[in-house]
């Protein structure tokens, strides 16, 4: 923090501080240099002055008074105090400076705004309103060029309060801000605020339903007409159930509320808005959505689905997953967001078995609001509001019927099988199923079927239709022609089967004990016997009439035999892979070639090529789960993705990401069929539609959480890395340099050019204006101990700590550190743990925890600060300040207490209260005193400015409003810097420039 200001009479009452608070001393010396100024008898020695020069007001309060030839200016001292001081003027230039002066003073708390720098874009909503992309995102409301690919920001506007939602229509958007609902017009690319109407609520949610606008608010649903200039008039409000409305939507002409209870209303938008119905819904309904001819209600964690009807709409099925925006796709299929970072497109052709056509999960932005919540789409372009992610664009321009994939979480299973159009599961919990595909890779028709404890579909035929089962050691072959598949034989084997494969009615098996039989099925009561093989086979596999025996050796290579005419009494031809294809191995019809995955990568063995085996470049991706070859397709399921490769080519065709995790994979007809945990994903590899590809993002945010501000120059802090900005000559800050630091820092301070990390372990770096670090401090204070804080106080460094605290003995201090310029060295300790201090001068006020106290300090040597007094605070404390001999505390309360003994003095604001919107925490609170003016920060979202008449007599002022939150103070002179939750503010108290008209 600075030095406090010097008193404006006292020790020097010929020097006015230029801290905003009073008349500028430049001003003052501009005006004593032509006119006579000195003060009136008695205020030099600090002395009240007589009674009979008092001015008639309250003697604490500054003022002029302006008599024949005489300017008085009555200020106070540090000692509450008041004093004149005389301009000796003619008698006109006497009123003129009277006045000038008044306003002076009057304007003493009257701080603007000078400058707004957003560092960070919350993204709430998106809307498209013919060619304009709109978005509120927090710090305001932002129009995009949707042009571009992403599309980029053209103009954007901040607007007070935090900005959560917009609706656009007419040419006008129409954003809400906690209780305010403003109106911004565009002029091409300029955004102007037309109008604002304060609801007296705050505003969850708008939408448009013409001719009216409906807010859902906290006191309910508040209808309004729009005028022709686009300004909302305000007609009615409707109550609701729960007092309350979160999340409304449109359907025909009806509005369906979503008030957090377990039903949902509905208001017919005639002549005059009137609530119609009601129909229940999930218990704590949050949000309402409208997509086509269904609504969707979500209580965050499951949504239901609704179809016709308009005050009592039939319900139709239910969705898994939460949604908070829902918008039509085509036809049956719609895009949703919910608060799980996830865009999904669900087909609800069947609406009590929705199917999951493309899903997204977005990563965590290292922010606070990590969700998505809002979503449009226009001309193939998908746009996600995605919190602190900002605007995320999908180009899904090729995203269209067949779609790409579909899963449907209809169960566990353990493998599949396909003959044609029809797909045969084994459910983990025994039995078999078969579904229709049709020719979209919709699954139809449903069959179950009693078929004991299989475990394992292994194998099928198509001529005629056969499927082999088995269940430990029984071997079934199946006659699947009938709708449910009919056992034409069985056997039963010496050991656990491991794998097998059909040709006609003979399978050939491997054994659990590496033994490979034969088995003839082409009666009811099969026969076995067994097959000399040349290695000890893990698996087999088939390739139309080619059969590959694999064996996974000691040595870490796998070596496959291929007998490509199905016998294995014949020859085979062997490939050997380097590596363990443990996920099996793939063949083409005639055996010529074979395919497996190893920690190289995908290795083909060619038996016309030479050499023999060769790795596809760039295949190398950890292990795959199944894969197969299917004409010139050679496909590798891994655990959420799957890769169809060019044989041909030799090159990767596509990547399809999967919206479930696969177990096992079966092929037929440009189908993959991938079973597992979560149900059945079915996969159009060989269509011409693609998933949607999400585009690069077209910016970036910052999340700071901590701000220095020297005369030269500020740093930030957030995250992994310290911005250093410097800061010109008109008080603003210019462009940032980015430091990298450790992600585990948890502080910063700075001195002249010098800044200062702090690490969570405690260690603390010095590093240059580069961020080069110069020097370094390790704290050895045993393994449980955590490092708070680092402040810098008169040149010296304190650093904070507790230690003991999970074991009971909990214990807190502070280490004052030397910097030379070469190395950081440990001068002194003392007990507590440092919170937030104040330096005036050659004293030191702080305050500690642990014990929480008061403290005024002697800092004359910085290295060793001596103890001058202590109390202890009240309150829990988290800021202090200084200023007119007096002391202020802020926590709970607001608390004063004289300097001389920190005696209490009073008391000011009401109790702690949380603010509203969560943006804030308690230890945000921060608080500055500038000459009489008080600045308080954390508190509310945006700052209080009170005129200090007395200690405990503080007057509220009027003060700019924020875009966001904002959580820390720090006043430099005359200006006063605000950091935000989204941008950095600044503030001043000198008047604005005047404007000019040219000359000539």
């Amino acid at each position: 923090r600075p030095s406090a200001s010097p008193s404006l009479v006292g020790d020097a009452p010929h020097r006015l501080p230029h801290d905003g608070s009073h008349l500028s001393a430049r001003r003052l010396q501009r005006w004593s240099r032509f006119h006579q100024y000195r003060p009136l008898d008695g205020c030099a020695g600090g002395a009240r002055d007589s009674p009979g020069r008092q001015d008639p007001r309250d003697e604490r309060a500054p003022g002029v008074v302006c008599t024949e030839r005489t300017l008085r200016l009555l200020t106070a001292d540090s000692r509450s105090h008041s004093c004149y001081h005389e301009l000796r003027l003619t008698r006109t230039l006497c009123f003129v400076a009277a006045f000038l002066l008044s306003s002076f003073l009057d304007a003493a708390c009257d701080y603007r705004s000078i400058s707004s720098a957003p560092f960070r874009s919350t993204a709430h909503e998106v809307v498209i309103d013919g060619e304009q992309l709109w978005v509120a995102d927090s710090y305001g409301l932002v129009l995009y060029d949707r042009a571009t690919e992403p599309p980029t920001a053209v103009s954007s506007v901040r607007l007070p309060g935090s900005t959560t939602d917009l609706v656009a229509t007419g040419g006008f958007a129409y954003a809400a801000s906690g209780s305010v609902l403003h109106v911004i017009s565009s002029a091409g690319r300029h955004l102007v605020i037309s109008s604002s109407l304060d609801l007296g609520a705050t505003i969850h949610n708008v939408v448009y339903l013409a001719p009216r606008l409906y807010a859902a608010t906290s006191s309910g649903v508040t209808a309004l007409s729009l005028s022709s200039s686009g300004s909302p008039v305000l007609e009615t409000t409707l109550a609701t159930s729960s007092g309350s409305a979160l999340s409304l939507a449109t359907r025909g002409n009806f509005i369906y509320v979503a008030d957090g209870d377990s039903t949902i209303e509905v208001i017919s938008n005639g002549s005059l808005p009137e609530s119609v119905g009601v129909f229940p819904s999930l218990p704590r309904s949050l949000t309402v959505s409208a997509a086509g001819e269904r609504l969707f209600v979500s209580n965050g964690s499951q949504t239901e689905v609704f179809g016709e009807g308009s005050s009592a709409p039939l319900k139709v099925g239910t969705i898994p997953f939460g949604t908070t925006s829902v918008i039509e796709l085509s036809g049956s299929a719609v895009y949703t967001a919910g608060a799980d970072r996830r865009v999904r497109a669900i087909d609800l052709s069947t609406p009590d078995r929705p199917v999951l056509l493309f899903e997204s999960e977005l990563p965590a932005s290292g922010g606070t609001v990590n969700r998505v919540e809002g979503i449009a789409a226009s001309e193939g372009i998908l746009y996600a509001a995605a919190g602190d992610l900002g605007l995320i664009t999908f180009d899904a321009r090729r995203f269209v019927e067949p779609f790409p994939v579909r899963h449907e979480g209809i169960g566990s299973f353990r493998s599949a099988t396909a003959i044609g159009s029809r797909l045969f599961l084994a459910p983990a919990a025994g039995g078999l199923e078969s579904y229709n595909v049709s020719e979209n890779g919709v699954l139809q028709g449903i069959h179950e079927w009693n078929a004991g404890d299989v475990t394992t579909l292994h194998d099928a035929a198509a001529n005629p239709a056969r499927i082999l089962t088995s269940s430990r050691a029984q071997l079934t072959l199946w006659d699947a022609s009938p709708a449910a598949p009919i056992a034409i034989s069985t056997a039963l084997l010496g050991d656990t089967i491991r794998s097998a494969v059909l040709s006609g009615s003979i399978a050939h098996v491997v054994l659990s004990n590496g033994l490979v039989w034969r088995v003839d099925l082409s009666t009811n009561a099969g026969t076995s016997s067994n097959v000399p093989a040349g290695v000890s086979p893990s698996l087999i596999a088939r390739g139309g009439s080619a059969i590959g025996l694999v064996a996974l050796g000691e040595d870490g290579t796998t070596t496959v035999q291929i007998f490509s005419a199905g016998h294995l009494s014949a020859t085979p031809q062997v490939a050997v892979f380097e590596g363990l294809a443990t996920s099996g191995i793939a063949i083409s019809p005639g055996g010529g070639l074979v395919a497996a995955v190893t920690f190289r990568g995908i290795s083909i063995a060619d038996f016309n090529a030479s050499p023999a085996v060769s790795v596809l470049a760039g295949s190398a991706r950890g292990p795959a789960r199944d894969l197969a070859i299917e004409g010139n397709d050679l496909l590798i399921l891994y655990a959420n993705e799957l890769d169809v490769w060019d044989l041909e080519a030799r090159t990767l065709r596509s990547r399809i990401p999967l919206p479930a995790f696969g177990t096992t994979m079966a092929t037929s007809g440009g189908f993959a069929f991938i079973s597992g945990d979560q149900g059945v994903t079915v996969v159009n590899y060989a269509g011409s539609s693609r998933l949607p590809q999400r585009l690069a993002s077209s910016g970036t945010n910052a999340f700071h959480r901590k701000l220095i501000v020297l005369p030269e120059r500020m740093y930030l802090l957030g995250g992994s890395v310290v911005e250093r900005r410097p800061i010109q000559w008109n008080g603003l800050s210019g462009n940032a340099t980015k430091i990298s630091v450790e992600l585990s820092t948890i502080d910063i301070t700075a001195m002249g050019s010098t800044l200062f990390t702090l690490t969570v372990d405690g260690k603390v770096s010095a590093r240059d204006l580069s961020g080069t670090e110069i020097a370094g401090f390790q704290m050895v204070e045993g393994t449980d101990a955590v490092a708070l804080s680092l402040t810098e106080i008169a040149g010296a460094l304190h650093l904070s700590l507790s230690r003991g605290c999970l074991s009971g003995a909990c214990e807190k201090k502070t280490l004052v550190l030397q910097f030379n310029g070469s190395s950081i060295t440990q001068s002194s300790v003392y007990g507590g743990a440092l919170v937030d201090a104040e330096l005036d001068g050659e004293r030191a006020f702080v305050l500690v925890e642990g014990p929480d106290e008061i403290r005024v300090l002697d800092v004359r040597d910085a290295l060793r600060p001596a103890l001058l007094d202590s109390r202890a605070s009240e309150g829990n404390p988290v800021a202090i300040s200084y200023g007119n001999s007096i002391i202020y505390t802020l926590g709970r309360r607001l608390y004063a207490y004289a300097e001389a003994g920190i005696a209490k003095v009073g008391e000011l604001l009401d109790d702690y209260v949380a603010e509203p919107t969560g943006a804030l925490a308690y230890t945000d609170q921060s608080l500055e005193i500038v000459g009489s003016c008080s600045i308080i920060a954390g508190r509310t979202f945006s700052p209080q400015v009170f005129t200090i008449r007395a200690p405990a007599e503080w007057d509220r002022e009027e003060s700019p409003q924020m875009p966001s939150a904002a959580r820390e103070v720090i006043a430099v002179g005359e200006r006063v810097y605000f950091l935000t939750g989204h941008s950095l503010e600044i503030w001043t108290t000198e008047p604005a420039p005047s404007r000019r008209r040219p000359a000539g």
